[in-house]
């Protein structure tokens, strides 16, 4: 009996903290093992620097002036904004679709279609449409908001029990009642689902939207002039700032969930 409980405890998955160390680790020393090689090659540290390089661009607002972090802190207001917006109207449609079945079927088709239009060719239509550059991020990140939040809260509505719902109706509860207490409730590991899914994809959206205006600032704006002046250092700053700031923001939303969500079971 005790070796079936140690076998049982060696068999256990790891935490998930531990895994994600493990693969970041393992991440650094492969860049780490790539840029290696392009310095035996003879290629310029710049073009693919070690992961120290890039922490002191990155990270040292000594190194040009604080833009760094000028930069992120514009990104990061816009996408935020975007990000509340896309939420609260993705779940208030998810709601919508699921109570009216005419609207389901005219607001989920038109929901799949909108997916069809590529981001290189909105980003452009709705600055040409709105007719103010961080108007047209604001719109571009709830756009991207929008969409996940939406279908993955839909379907979560969807897969509550119709028994448990026509028990709730059969006492007397009114349809607001029923969604409060069981419909969003059951559905809320869906809805968190959406904002994982639209986290990195929102702030990846107002990102390619600045590059395609670089003088208005932020990230992408700053990426692209960086390559202009030709100065791969603070290019690469940039960029590893975006990818850190994106994985934050991703493992922020996840806290958050197990934060409002304390009755579901997390690893």
């Amino acid at each position: 009996m005790e070796r079936r409980k140690v076998r049982a405890s060696l068999l256990k998955a790891p935490p998930g903290w531990l895994v994600t160390l493990v693969w970041v680790l393992g991440f650094l020393v492969v860049w780490d093992v790539i840029a290696l090689i392009f310095q035996v090659a003879g290629q310029a540290g710049t073009k693919f620097p070690y992961i120290h390089d890039l922490l002191k661009w990155a990270f040292s607002p000594a190194y040009d002036g604080g833009g760094i972090w000028r930069a992120t802190g514009i990104t990061l207001s816009v996408f935020a904004a975007g990000l509340v917006i896309g939420f609260l109207v993705g779940a208030v449609f998810a709601v919508i679709m699921s109570a009216c079945l005419p609207v389901e079927k005219v607001g989920y088709t038109l929901l799949l279609l909108s997916q069809m239009i590529p981001m290189l060719g909105l980003a452009p239509i709705i600055v040409s449409m709105v007719g103010n550059f961080s108007k047209a991020k604001l719109v571009m990140s709830a756009y991207m908001t929008f969409f996940p939040v939406a279908a993955n809260f839909f379907a979560g509505l969807q897969s509550v029990d119709d028994q448990r719902r026509e028990l709730l109706m059969m006492s007397g509860a009114s349809q607001a009642a029923v969604y409060r207490k069981l419909m969003i409730p059951a559905a809320a590991p869906s809805l968190f689902i959406g904002l994982k899914l639209a986290t990195p994809s929102a702030f990846a959206a107002v990102i390619f939207t600045e590059v395609l205006y670089p003088q208005n600032g932020g990230i992408g704006g700053e990426i692209l002039n960086s390559q202009y002046g030709n100065d791969w250092e603070l290019c690469w700053g940039y960029i590893f700032m975006a990818v850190t700031v994106a994985v934050l923001l991703f493992y922020a939303a996840s806290f958050l969930e197990k934060l409002v969500i304390r009755w579901k079971s997390v690893d």
